[in-house]
């Protein structure tokens, strides 16, 4: 069988053709046709196309734009176990001895009576048809439960596999992992590869490191609020030795004579890094560089501004607040980095 299996609308799209015309040259057998277990909406195998059945020039036109899982060496065929009955535990002979009881049931009967059989039972009816395929083939030996080998211990994915469930979950499209799980389930029953569950696709989705999945599924600006790293300026000891400044639309409306409809005001202030206080403010219908150095002029100068000391009990017009920085803070606003403000 080919390493690269294709649906028929793939191999359509890949041969730039109709998918009716692929499905006639399937049931002509001009191409071949595989059932590889994967299945449709319809709980029936996926047709699929071998790569290495279509022309020459078609093949050459296949690069798969996703990760693909490259096909693992061919095991070495393992010698069938023979299994001694005086061996096994006397429940598991009595659980596999009810077994070909209801298989005896189930000989010769259609499917709607295998049905009702295996719904008495507790089973499903996928499960009845397998037991008695395999008491056909192998009698009671082939209905005995065997433990399983790797109980008890993390089983284990190949490298290949995790890399692309990682890739696909990273992706572009923000995959869900029940997504990814999908897309692996197919990748994996194409290369040939054991297909991992569910949980364990979510689980090396969880080990993903979290700065990457800010970093890929979240946004550059998610990650570096996050995760980049930030430098802090350590508290000043005296006033006046640096001001910040900026610029804040403010939660209110008013109503203007120039404006016919209420606006909401920008205030501009600059604020004293040592002592946190608002030393100098303007409050005006928009910030530019021209309410930058209103508000800068009111931080420097002394002024009188009505404040409340509540020991005192009485206001007071003083406001001590002013003097010229040694610095002025400001981003890299362009109204900050204007001529009129340097």
């Amino acid at each position: 069988m080919s390493s690269f299996l294709l649906t028929f609308k793939e191999a359509a799209e890949l041969a730039m053709i109709s998918e009716s015309t692929v499905k006639r040259w399937a049931k002509s057998g001009r191409v071949p046709v595989h059932r590889n277990g994967i299945r449709a909406g319809n709980n029936r195998p996926l047709p699929m196309v071998p790569l290495e059945a279509l022309p020459k020039d078609i093949q050459a036109r296949y690069s798969p734009g996703e990760p693909t899982i490259p096909s693992p060496p061919s095991p070495e065929p393992s010698p069938i176990e023979e299994v001694n009955l005086a061996e096994i535990p006397a429940e598991r002979l009595e659980e596999a001895n009810e077994r070909v009881r209801i298989v005896k049931l189930a000989i010769g009967k259609g499917k709607k009576d295998v049905k009702l059989l295996a719904a008495a039972h507790g089973v499903s009816w996928q499960t009845l048809y397998r037991w008695r395929k395999d008491y056909q083939e192998g009698g009671i030996r082939a209905l005995i439960r065997r433990p399983r080998s790797d109980r008890g211990s993390r089983r284990i994915v190949e490298k290949a596999v995790e890399d692309v469930i990682a890739a696909k979950y990273l992706g572009p499209q923000r995959l869900a992992a029940a997504q990814v799980h999908q897309d692996v389930e197919r990748l994996c029953a194409v290369s040939g590869r054991a297909i991992p569950s569910y949980s364990t696709t979510k689980r090396i989705i969880e080990a993903i490191p979290e700065p990457a999945v800010a970093m890929h599924r979240r946004g550059m600006k998610r990650y570096r609020d996050i995760y980049e790293p930030t430098q802090r300026r350590e508290k000043l000891e005296l006033p006046a030795m640096s001001y910040c400044g900026d610029h804040h639309k403010l939660d209110v409306w008013v109503n203007v004579q120039e404006r016919k409809k209420p606006v909401r005001p920008w205030l501009t202030a600059w604020q004293d890094l040592c002592t946190g206080e608002i030393v100098g403010f303007h409050i005006s219908l928009q910030g530019n560089s021209r309410t930058i150095a209103l508000a800068a002029r009111h931080a420097i100068l002394e002024k009188k501004f009505p404040s409340y000391h509540e020991k005192a009990g009485q206001y007071d017009e003083r406001f001590p607040a002013c003097g010229i920085p040694d610095e002025f803070y400001v981003d890299n606003g362009k109204d900050y980095l204007s001529l009129d403000i340097e």
